[in-house]
């Protein structure tokens, strides 16, 4: 490095100038992972869901309310995976838990995931957490319009209005 070059960094001018300069990079870096981020991040991380007991699909309303939490969760993963399994009323006798897991789901899932806990949210009305049935379901509305997702916002909203 040439002796005037020395200087320069090492006066207050080029100090501020590399610190204005480090800073505009870091701008734009931040700015960049902000714009990718449904390209880079969000494709890969959705909630898992450990697959039900063969045994767990035979039970009835009576034997599925009494089934520990990790059972439970599991029956609540196959029917936000598939569609298919036990019906999400059955689950919301215990309406708190439930309701966090579709609160989990509504922020990490994948999308088909989000839709389905969107529609698990009506079954939620009127079991003593209507304000945080309607507080989940706003969130939904909310992240579907930001990312652009409409048939999901549409989701959210008769959510909404079936209240």
């Amino acid at each position: 490095m040439k002796r005037e070059q020395r200087d320069w960094v090492r006066s207050p001018k080029g100090q501020l100038s590399l610190m204005g300069a480090v800073f505009a990079g870091s701008v734009l870096f931040s700015i960049a992972a902000a714009l990718s981020r449904g390209v880079f991040f969000e494709r890969y991380i959705y909630d898992k869901f450990e697959p039900p007991a063969a045994h767990l699909a035979t039970l009835g309303p009576s034997q599925i309310a009494a089934l520990p939490d990790a059972d439970r969760r599991a029956l609540y993963g196959q029917r936000i995976d598939t569609g298919k399994g036990v019906d999400l009323a059955l689950l919301a006798d215990r309406p708190a838990q439930l309701h966090g897991w579709v609160r989990g789901t509504l922020v990490t899932g994948n999308p088909a995931q989000r839709r389905a806990a969107t529609q698990a949210l009506s079954v939620l009305w009127g079991r003593g957490i209507d304000a945080e049935v309607e507080r989940s379901a706003r969130y939904a509305l909310a992240r579907a319009e930001r990312i652009g997702d409409s048939e999901w916002a549409a989701q959210a909203q008769a959510v909404l209005d079936a209240r």
